[in-house]
């Protein structure tokens, strides 16, 4: 007959693996459309026309204690007008340098409207842009935001940003 502190451990089994197997769950994106966080961290011109963006953990849970994370990736489009690029044109160092930006599947399926996702092509687990590159340096406002890449596709200025 099964003792008290064989239900005991199996009780405790379980609550473990009902926890274990929790951290293991990756959460929702969600699609943010407020420019004043984005005006707020990146040096943009006054008009801007329509922002979308997430912010995304970089750390991937491996099931284990979840980690404190410090940090988040920003996934940016932001979409100006032909003032608005001549401003911006003018304050980057690097004028017609072309760069390219990879942002992940998941991400790039929330951030680039339908309409633009001809700009991006597939590569590897994500989408690739290409197009004139921008200063990250100069694009940045404040010490805790580390631009990664800055290119304009179309009519947008597509950023990817860590933030701590």
């Amino acid at each position: 007959m099964p003792t008290a502190r064989y239900y005991l451990l199996i009780i405790v089994a379980a609550l473990a693996g009902t926890v274990l197997s929790g951290c293991g769950e990756k959460a929702g994106l969600t699609l943010r459309t407020d420019p004043e966080p984005l005006t707020r961290r990146l040096n943009l011109p006054q008009r801007i026309g329509s922002v979308r963006w997430v912010s995304v953990s970089p750390v991937h849970d491996t099931g284990w204690v979840p980690h404190k994370v410090k940090f988040y990736d920003v996934y940016a489009y932001i979409e100006l007008d032909d003032e608005a690029w001549k401003t911006l044109e003018k304050s980057s160092s690097a004028p017609g340098v072309r760069g390219e930006i990879v942002i992940p599947e998941p991400v790039a399926a929330i951030v680039i409207p339908s309409a633009a996702l001809g700009g991006f092509q597939p590569s590897g687990a994500g989408r690739r842009g290409e197009g004139p590159s921008f200063d990250t340096k100069s694009l940045s406002t404040e010490a805790k935001t580390e631009v990664q890449a800055a290119i304009r596709v179309g009519q947008a200025l597509v950023v990817e940003m860590r933030v701590h």
